[in-house]
């Protein structure tokens, strides 16, 4: 349990170093329309905080899982510290974050298309979108629509 906690508190730390640091793998990643993550205000910091989270999160449960794909919340919820994430766990209990579960991330391409997203946009018409790559976007309307979905065949 120790160990698990600990890989935890290191993937937190990954993931938050990644997210301040803007770092991308060494480059900034655009959507198809241009959006990138240094494209989201600095007020949303927290929802792209809570896509990142998942995204990543996501991936791992993906890797612990020996490429067994996701079957809803349960298999996620060991990724990512849901007794203290209470807000993110909220908001994908009741929807507010649309996860597609199902998908094998080992099929080419699949870890760089939108693997959750914020299931209502926001006042601006945007929304933001998670790669299990780790990369969040901060997609209008129509880029969200066009924007491939690991789920797609």
């Amino acid at each position: 349990m120790a160990t698990g906690l600990a890989t935890r508190r290191a993937f937190e730390l990954l993931a938050t170093c990644l997210l301040v640091a803007g770092c991308h793998g060494g480059t900034a990643s655009s959507g198809p329309s241009g959006e990138s993550e240094e494209d989201i205000p600095l007020k949303y910091t927290q929802r792209k905080v809570n896509l990142k989270l998942v995204g990543l999160a996501y991936f791992n449960a993906f890797t612990t899982r020996n490429g067994k794909p996701l079957t809803g919340l349960a298999d996620l919820k060991p990724s990512y510290e849901a007794d203290r994430e209470k807000e993110l766990t909220k908001a994908l209990e009741e929807g507010a974050i649309v996860v597609l579960w199902g998908v094998d991330l080992k099929k080419p391409g699949n870890p760089d298309k939108v693997i959750a997203y914020e299931r209502d946009p926001d006042a601006e018409g945007r929304r933001m979108v998670a790669s299990a790559n780790g990369v969040v976007r901060y997609l209008a309307e129509e880029s969200f629509k066009a924007a491939p979905r690991a789920s797609d065949p």
